[in-house]
């Protein structure tokens, strides 16, 4: 069987079900003016994939493992050029990785490769039915149908974060408050946009570069979350003197940091209580009342950030004054926590209390360090600090009481 087309025209998610369903042995192969993609099906399962810099894209997913310096990287791109063996086999064979960290960092390129293409505003497509010779790869047994539900989720929060950020025509600079690029903590990822951030480049001509440039393994879904993480913590802006939409970024600070930490308590009761944390969860927040609008009752502690920062968003909507809307917001959240330290003290005892107390401070030091705008954080810090000592006592009172 052989297909070809346009991926403007034909739907990708339908054209690797199918091969899927199917059952197809061959290879499907996506390209446009830049990129280049193929992929290999062997009996309807995706066995490997490469694509355009793959030697590079592997090379930033070691990296971006701490399974090799910068150093060695760039001494085995050198040597692999002149050998006949690929570059994962040449790691390999000169001690620089294990055959199973191989195994592991292919599987996530192949996941990756494919992903991206669902991301792809442009391209044709070709398939062939082939008897393939695996004869030196690394067989992958990627599951299809899993990087179809991540790209579906991925492109839908990204309609959520592009309402949240300036428009692409506004350029970005570092924040004035930073002194010194060294000194920020961040990921490797969210370094590696910072550091293109020059103040001259507009938001859209920033991605494209990045899309063009040498940091190939970012999808738009990704660049978009880092520029928002950079945004959200005051470490760039827009250029003053720009007309841009309300970014709003005070706001996005108090959800960004009230999610960590909310996810951060979960997974710790997750681990002390199992499933019946889901329902604590549930039951603390339904306690949340005193005003006329609840704005945490569509929020979902266990979702995405940018999902909940747009049903904050919209309950928010309903307050005409903007700063007594974050004033609710942040005297909610707090509310929230404070209900769940009360409910595992009542179930489980005073010792995690203290344990979840000691997450919440872990999360705030975090967050506060990475944070260039403490002015931001400042008022999130000093209520929660508040309430927590309040809660604190309020608890200590009750199990003295009982004794």
């Amino acid at each position: 069987m052989a297909l070809q087309g346009s991926l403007d025209t034909l739907n990708l998610n339908s054209i690797l079900q199918m091969l899927r369903n199917d059952k197809k042995s061959g290879i499907f192969r996506a390209f446009n003016d830049r990129d280049e993609v193929t992929i290999y099906f062997s009996n309807g399962e995706v066995i490997y994939a490469t694509g355009s810099h793959s030697k590079i894209r592997l090379g930033q997913l070691l990296l971006q493992a701490e399974l090799i310096s910068a150093d060695q990287l760039q001494d085995c791109l050198k040597e692999a050029e002149t050998r006949t063996a690929s570059f994962g086999k040449y790691l390999v064979e000169n001690h620089h990785l294990s055959a199973e960290n191989l195994r592991t960092m292919l599987h996530k390129q192949t996941e990756e490769l494919i992903l991206q293409l669902f991301f792809w505003e442009k391209g044709q497509f070709e398939y062939r039915d082939a008897q393939l010779n695996v004869k030196g790869l690394v067989p992958a047994k990627i599951n299809i149908m899993k990087i179809i539900l991540d790209a579906t989720r991925k492109i839908d929060e990204l309609a959520v974060l592009k309402k949240h950020l300036p428009g692409d025509d506004v350029i970005l600079q570092v924040s004035k408050q930073i002194k010194n690029r060294k000194e920020i903590k961040l990921t490797t990822n969210e370094l590696q946009i910072l550091t293109l951030v020059n103040g001259k480049q507009t938001i859209g001509e920033l991605i494209q570069s990045i899309d063009d440039g040498p940091l190939v393994t970012f999808d738009k879904f990704s660049i978009y979350k880092f520029i928002f993480s950079l945004l959200s913590a005051g470490l760039v802006e827009p250029l003053a003197g720009q007309s841009v939409r309300d970014v709003t970024i005070d706001g996005n600070t108090i959800v960004t940091v009230y999610n960590d930490i909310l996810q951060a308590m979960r997974r710790k009761l997750e681990a002390e209580i199992g499933r019946q944390a889901n329902q604590l969860f549930v039951d603390c927040k339904i306690k949340i009342d005193g005003t006329p609008v609840n704005l945490l009752e569509n929020y979902d502690p266990s979702g995405p950030a940018a999902t909940n920062m747009q049903r904050i968003t919209e309950a928010l909507e309903s307050i005409e004054d903007p700063s007594a809307g974050k004033a609710l917001l942040l005297e909610q959240y707090n509310r929230y926590i404070t209900n769940i330290l009360e409910s595992i003290s009542d179930l489980l005892g005073v010792k995690y209390f203290d344990g979840l107390v000691a997450e919440i401070k872990k999360v705030l030091q975090q967050v506060t360090h990475r944070s260039a705008n403490k002015n931001h954080m400042a008022p999130i810090v000093e209520s929660l600090q508040e309430e927590i000592i309040n809660t604190g006592r309020k608890i200590e009172k009750k199990s003295n009481t009982k004794l």
